[in-house]
């Protein structure tokens, strides 16, 4: 990947990966209420897609407006 901030959004993106992943096995998730765990990586997993969802609209640039609407 060339672009720069493209790279930095997905070096983000692996870090919130490697916490949630970090988390789900530590110790003092194990033994929470599973509705709980649920609950919080669900939160987690939408930070991570946000991030990558964010690479993605990086990546592809401002690209062409396209034809303009004639009303």
């Amino acid at each position: 990947m060339s672009n720069p901030a493209v790279q930095a959004d997905l070096e983000a993106a692996e870090r919130v990966h490697n916490e949630i992943v970090e988390w789900l096995l530590g110790d003092a998730v194990l033994g929470a209420p599973l509705h709980e765990v649920e609950a919080e990586h669900g939160r987690r997993g939408l930070e991570l897609l946000r991030r990558l969802f964010q690479a993605h609209i990086r990546a592809r640039g401002n690209g062409k407006g396209g034809p303009a609407l004639l009303v």
